[in-house]
Formats: C-alpha cells, sequence, structure tokens
C-alpha cells in the first residue's frame, strides 16, 4: 500500500519561498512534475498576504483549464483560511511563508475570501487572450474595433476558413481573374492533398503569414533573392533550356556504346543512354542517365575508366554534361518552389481578404486578431501612452504560466504590459513585479508559434531591464519532480546526454538534470505537493476571483 505524504526537502522548500516572495521578480524553469501550479498558487496567495489588492493582480495561462485549476487552487485556500481556528491558520501560513505570522496577519487572511468576492472584476487570472479581450473591450474606440465585437472560436473559425479556402479555389478554377493563374499554377504543379497541406499549412503560421501578406511582392522578392536567383525564370524555362542546349549527341552516344556495350537488360550509364530517344531527348531521362538518383553527378568510376583512358574528351564531354544537368536541376527546383510560393501567396492572400471581410461583415474578431489589436493598441496608437497609463495604474503583479509556449505575440503583450514596471515614476511608486514559470523542454504548441527558446530569451532580456532599474530578480530553476522515481529520471537524464537530443529540446547548451522527490523504500512512497484526486472540471470555474 502507497502512503503518500509531504516531505519536500530543505533545497525544495527555499527555492519555492525565493520564488513565492511578493516583492521579488521571478523566472522560474520548473521541470515536470515540479509542482509549477503549486509555485503560481502560493505566490498568488503570498501577494493578497502582503496587502496587493486582488484587482492588482494578473495571472495569464496558457489554457482555459490551467486558468480554471488555478482559479480553483486559490479559492480552496482562500475559502479553508476563512474558517481555519488560529493555530492550524498560523500552519498554513507559515508553510507558505516560512514566517511565524501575527495576529494581524491570520486576521487579514480570514478576510481575503471576502475580500475576493466583493472586488470588482475579482483577481484575474485568465488565458491571455482573454486578458486582451477584455482590454479591447474597455478601449474599442481607441482599438478601432466594434464596440460590441465578439470572438470566433476556434471550430468557427476552421469552418470560416475552410469556405473562404473552397471559394477562392473554386473560383479561380472557374477563371475569376484575380486568382485564375495562381490557382492554375497550383494544381498544375501540386495534388490536391499538397494544395490543402501547403494552405493550411500557411493558415497555420498565423503572425508570419500577416507578415509576408503584408507586402506580396516585397515578399516574393525576397524569396527569388534568398535563393539565388538573379531574374525570373519559369520551370517551363528550365526545363526547354536544359534540353535545347544539350552539348551531348547521338554521335558521343554511339562512340560510349563502341566502348562501353549497352545491355538492354541493365541499368548502367551506357543502358540508360541507349534509351534516349535521341535528338530530342527528355530532360527527365537526361537526368536519370547522366545524374544519381537525388540529381547529383555521380562519385567514383564516372565516366568509366575505360572511357577516360580511350577517349579523354569524350570523358570530359560526358563530365560536362552531367555538370549542366545538375546544374539545371537546382535551378529547375528553385524555379518550381518560386511559382508554387508565388502562386500560394497570391491564393492566400485571396483567401485572407475573404474571410477578414467577413468577420468585419459580423463584427468579429478571432484569437490573433486579439493579441494583434491589443499590440497595436498599446505601442502604435496616438492614445497608446493614455490607455497604457489606464491599464498600468490597475496591474502591479503580473504572473505568466507555462512560459515555453507562448509564442512572440503573447510575449509581445507581456513585455507592452511590463514596460514601466522597471522604467519611469511608476517603477517606484509601489512594488511592482513579474513572475514567469516555465520548461522549454515541455513546449508542444509549436504549430500555433510557441517557440520555446524565446522564454530564456524574454527573462533574460526582461531580467537586465530589471536590475539596471536596482529591482531585485531572481532565476530559479526546479529540479526536483514529485511524480516520478529516481531511476526513471536518471534514464532520461543519461539519454539527454546525447548532444542532439539536447540540442532538439533546449535552445541552450546545458545538461538536462532531474531529481526525484519520491522515495520508494518497503512500499512506502513519499509524494510532494499531495495530489488531489478531484478533476478540474469537478467544481466550477465560474468563482468569482
Amino acid at each position: 500500500m502507497n502512503e503518500r505524504a509531504a516531505q519536500p526537502t530543505a533545497d525544495t522548500i527555499s527555492k519555492q519561498a525565493a520564488a513565492g516572495h511578493p516583492e521579488h521578480s521571478v523566472w522560474v524553469s520548473a521541470n515536470a512534475g515540479s509542482g509549477k501550479t503549486h509555485i503560481l498558487t502560493e505566490r498568488v496567495l503570498r501577494l493578497l498576504l502582503a496587502g496587493v489588492p486582488p484587482q492588482n493582480i494578473l495571472c495569464l495561462t496558457y489554457t482555459k483549464a490551467a486558468a480554471a485549476e488555478m482559479q480553483r487552487r486559490v479559492a480552496d485556500s482562500l475559502s479553508t483560511w476563512a474558517l481555519r481556528d488560529d493555530a492550524h491558520l498560523a500552519g498554513d501560513l507559515k508553510n507558505i511563508s516560512g514566517q511565524a505570522s501575527s495576529q494581524e496577519k491570520l486576521a487579514l487572511a480570514r478576510t481575503l475570501f471576502a475580500t475576493a468576492l466583493e472586488t470588482p472584476g475579482g483577481l484575474k487570472i485568465n488565458t491571455i487572450h482573454a486578458f486582451c479581450e477584455a482590454a479591447l473591450h474597455r478601449f474599442p474606440i481607441e482599438a478601432d474595433v466594434p464596440v460590441d465585437f465578439s470572438v470566433i472560436e476556434e471550430a468557427e473559425q476552421l469552418e470560416m476558413v475552410r469556405a473562404a479556402r473552397d471559394a477562392v479555389l473554386a473560383g479561380g478554377l472557374a477563371g475569376d481573374a484575380e486568382v485564375a493563374d495562381a490557382v492554375a499554377t497550383l494544381f498544375t504543379l501540386m495534388s490536391d492533398k499538397q494544395i490543402e497541406d501547403a494552405v493550411n499549412g500557411a493558415l497555420r503560421a498565423g503572425r508570419e503569414l500577416r507578415a509576408v501578406l503584408a507586402d506580396p511582392s516585397k515578399s516574393k522578392k525576397n524569396l527569388s533573392t534568398l535563393l539565388g536567383l538573379k531574374k525570373p525564370i519559369t520551370g517551363a524555362q528550365v526545363l526547354s533550356d536544359a534540353e535545347n542546349n544539350s552539348v551531348f549527341s547521338e554521335q558521343l552516344a554511339s562512340r560510349v556504346f563502341e566502348l562501353t556495350p549497352p545491355d538492354p537488360a541493365r541499368s548502367r550509364f551506357e543502358d540508360k543512354l541507349a534509351r534516349l530517344d535521341w535528338p530530342q531527348a527528355d530532360f527527365a531521362n537526361l537526368c536519370a542517365a547522366f545524374l544519381t538518383q537525388k540529381g547529383a553527378v555521380p562519385k567514383g568510376g564516372f565516366p568509366k575508366k575505360v572511357i577516360q583512358d580511350e577517349d579523354p574528351a569524350l570523358a570530359d564531354a560526358i563530365q560536362f554534361e552531367a555538370e549542366r544537368l545538375a546544374e539545371a536541376v537546382t535551378l529547375l527546383t528553385k524555379a518550381r518552389l518560386v511559382e508554387r510560393s508565388e502562386a500560394l501567396l497570391d491564393v492566400m492572400a485571396a483567401i485572407h481578404r475573404r474571410y477578414s471581410e467577413e468577420k468585419q461583415r459580423t463584427g468579429r474578431l478571432d484569437f490573433a486578431d486579439l493579441i494583434n489589436r491589443f499590440e497595436t493598441l498599446l505601442a502604435v496608437k496616438d492614445n497608446a501612452q493614455w490607455v497604457r497609463y489606464k491599464l498600468d495604474s490597475g496591474i502591479t503583479h503580473i504572473l505568466v504560466d507555462e512560459g515555453q509556449d507562448t509564442n512572440p505575440g503573447q510575449w509581445n503583450v507581456v513585455k507592452l504590459l511590463v514596460d514601466d514596471f522597471y522604467d519611469g515614476n511608476s517603477a517606484v511608486e509601489q512594488p511592482r513585479t513579474l513572475f514567469a514559470v516555465g520548461d522549454e523542454k515541455q513546449s508542444i504548441y509549436s504549430f500555433q508559434g510557441a517557440d520555446p527558446a524565446l522564454f530564456g530569451e524574454t527573462g533574460s532580456e526582461l531580467g537586465l531591464r530589471a536590475m539596471s532599474a536596482s529591482k531585485t530578480w531572481a532565476d530559479i530553476r526546479f529540479r526536483a519532480s514529485f511524480r516520478t522515481l529516481e531511476n526513471i529520471l536518471d534514464g532520461v537524464d543519461l539519454v539527454c546526454e546525447r548532444p542532439d537530443i539536447r540540442e532538439a529540446l533546449l535552445s541552450v547548451d546545458q545538461p538536462v538534470l532531474h531529481e526525484s522527490a519520491r522515495i520508494d523504500k518497503g512500499g512506502m512512497v513519499t509524494l510532494w505537493p499531495p495530489v488531489k484526486t478531484e478533476e478540474v472540471g469537478e467544481k466550477s470555474a465560474d468563482w468569482p476571483l
């Protein structure tokens, strides 16, 4: 029988206390199973115990489920404190802060539940999208959004995009002048499945796609420059040039056959050469004869030694033709890539335009719009400073959960919110802190633009700003796992010693190290924090916090 009891190490207790300090900004890297939600919850509780008004605390989570779980944990603690006797409540508070509490502190703890209930809006524990939505509803005129806009849920967004995509492709096939050429190019160079995958992949790019669509002509030029194409060229032109400019002739082929007779049953160079239809040999068959399957010039024994010895000029002609064809293969790949990309860009621009028109017609925003409009509201608009002041005056402590899954736009939102934390008068008027927790090894939302490397980079950037302003900043790493036994974690660390695996998991070159907080002795398993058996959905997430 397994007995579960609280038994964290002294090091873990010390780190938890440091991470929850209500006057310090903290950047936490935490392994899986290290109690990230527990750390977040304790920090919120310590902020409240320090006298921070609930409405001044902003917790940004990545998913609604995470927000609901954090709301539940905070609510459970506050409601329990309201009914605790002095001895038990003093023990609870000491477990959180590591310090004995005065009678005044005990009295404050008992009132926090009612305070949270009575505070308009209460504790703001939201997804980053929900926070941006609320801010835009508060400043719709300044943000240039419909006053009564609604948000498109993911399933409906997919259906709207699918409808826009199908309409654009159908219109192109029917001769719509705007996209007819682009659609024809796509269906000529790609299968239906490839087109669907390409369109869906472009749509998932989100932020990057909008940047490309902002100036399609420049984007097309940038692609050609990146590929080293000095002038526009089509795949058809490359094929025509490659077939019509061959230096190899039927006479040279006959000389090859004299030196190395072909065998119709085999697939050597001379055998493939004998199957060419001279003088109009097509590009694919020329490449099959002169190049490898990957389109490269064969190495070692090409041309054959007998040809090199008996007819060096013929050997040079074979080598020259192979190199010419290899260059043509590379150029053809680039030309077709440009053709497909430019056609896809034109189609995506039409899809995006149709989808945007539908959003505007119905007065709606999608999740990406919430982030983009909020960024613009705080950074670009003429009244951005006033809006920033109104928002900034109500938020003094920001907590970010699951930082490894935050994409560049979302990190921009966080940076905009803390922009005045370490600069200007507001930096000295009252304690203001930033807390973030994450583990780039656990990032799973790359398909939504998450860049786990940004977690460390953003922490370094904001840490330097904080320290430059003489504010306390701490980088803390939690290695302990409260879920997994030591032998399993040792196996994980051993696998991660391989440089390629470590590089795939981490953006910086550092060892992957885990420690187990569980001890398995004689059937006794200790575990901290104590495991809750309730699921998030068993309690309402609509509690007023």
